[in-house]
């Protein structure tokens, strides 16, 4: 059973407005129109809601670029500090190899460094070097001298990998 409320609400639809405004005089559903006063209202519940969200959204955006621009920053410092100081450990390395330094790229582990010779300057990657500081710790000196065997008899494969957006690993 229809109340007289539920009629009046499915009627709005076919009740028509012109704006008074004469540059617009749009003609619109009661259905669509937004009633306003010309005096302030008093906020309700949903108002102070609403404005709480508003509000939320708001700090977490500024959350979200403070969040970016620290990064940017922490990259940045690691970038002109760390990695320089990785660099100079081994520098005697980059001079008996004539490694430019543009072409390393950080492992850490199980070496320090992996350097693509001629990526930068050249257009053919002449070389690929394995690159590791000298340590006097046992386990590190096995695992260097484990790598350099395996690279000498030639026990190594090449794959490809492939990550899609999603993080599924599609292997070639």
């Amino acid at each position: 059973m229809e109340t007289s409320f539920d009629v009046f609400f499915k009627e709005q639809r076919h009740i028509f407005g012109v704006c008074p405004n004469p540059e617009c005089r749009e003609v619109s559903r009661l259905a669509d129109i937004r009633v306003s006063y010309r005096a302030k209202y008093v906020q309700d519940w949903l108002d102070r809601v609403e404005d709480q969200m508003a509000s939320w959204e708001d700090k977490q955006e500024g959350l979200e670029e403070k969040q970016k621009e620290l990064k940017a920053k922490y990259i940045e410092k690691a970038r002109k500090t760390v990695l320089p100081q990785k660099l100079r450990t081994i520098s005697s390395l980059f001079q008996k190899r004539l490694v430019q330094p543009e072409d390393i790229k950080v492992v850490s582990h199980p070496l320090d460094f992996i350097a693509f010779d001629g990526l930068i300057t050249n257009e053919d990657l002449q070389r690929v070097v394995l690159l590791d500081s000298e340590s006097s710790k046992k386990f590190r000196s096995g695992i260097q001298n484990s790598i350099r065997t395996t690279v000498e008899n030639g026990k190594y494969d090449w794959h490809i990998a492939r990550v899609d957006e999603e993080g599924k690993v599609t292997l070639e």
